[in-house]
């Protein structure tokens, strides 16, 4: 239970999320992820051992700089078309931890719900639902034309400023 403890604490922790994100188009090493962080790289060692044993993070090549190997790590294999990807073999061997994962995705959603509405907000997050009647096969594709159309949205020109959105869409078959 303790080792279900310290990878849940890694993977909600705001460092890692950004080291996957820093290496999910192209590999770096521990400076150019510290660079983009703008963190010491010094803070970066524990994380990113922590990332590889889980295999979240991967060793994608090695590179001699004088007498120091550096390593180049890649989250790209979490991916598919600049979404995460939550499936196969990762999701069957984190089960616990990416169930860990969801529910804070959730509940920062619904932190944002109840910010919008004591502060009387614009309106900075949304829950939508529906019901739909499908095979199976028309599920999945489905679910791939929502990550897709999320994926592919380009709005249109607009000179107001622009802010990082995330969506977090799940799906499942209702019980009847």
């Amino acid at each position: 239970m303790k080792e279900i403890q310290e990878i849940g604490k890694l993977v909600f922790d705001e460092k890692t999320f950004q080291i996957l994100e820093h290496t999910k188009r192209e590999s770096r090493n521990t400076k150019e992820i510290a660079k983009l962080m703008k963190q010491p790289t010094a803070n970066l060692y524990y994380p990113i051992k922590k990332l590889i044993e889980i295999d979240a993070l991967r060793i994608e090549r090695q590179e001699q700089v004088k007498n120091i190997l550096e390593n180049y790590y890649s989250s790209r294999h979490l991916y598919s078309e600049d979404k995460l990807a939550i499936e196969g073999d990762f999701l069957t061997s984190n089960l616990e931890h990416v169930l860990q994962w969801y529910f804070v995705q959730v509940h920062q959603t619904a932190q944002a719900l109840k910010r919008d509405v004591v502060e009387q907000d614009e309106g900075t997050a949304e829950i939508g639902y529906a019901t739909k009647t499908l095979t199976h096969e028309q599920w999945k594709e489905l679910n791939r034309q929502i990550r897709q159309l999320i994926n592919s949205y380009e709005p249109e020109e607009t000179s107001e400023e622009t802010t990082d959105y995330q969506f977090l869409v799940s799906s499942h078959k209702k019980n009847v």
